[in-house]
């Protein structure tokens, strides 16, 4: 599943996951460029620079999705269905 994160304008990328939940899942947050350059080139172009991208699978997916849920520092989210 890819994820696309739009941040609140005062939230530091680098911050918006734990390092225990980076570390247990392996995730990487991407920017748009980033994240066409891993193989999702058909990604639309984001709205503003406050987006991010991740892609996680199976119950990672299912946490990191209450995890970004629950967190205020995200105004909206959007999941994708990939390979």
């Amino acid at each position: 599943m890819l994820f696309e994160i739009h941040l609140a304008r005062h939230v530091d990328p680098a911050k918006l996951l734990s390092e225990d939940v980076v570390e247990s899942t392996r995730v990487k947050l991407m920017n748009y460029d980033e994240a066409r350059s891993a193989g999702y080139a058909r990604l639309p172009a984001p709205s503003d620079e406050h987006v991010r991208y991740l892609v996680a699978s199976g119950r990672d997916a299912k946490f990191l999705h209450h995890v970004l849920e629950n967190n205020p520092g995200v105004l909206s989210m959007r999941t994708y269905e990939v390979e």
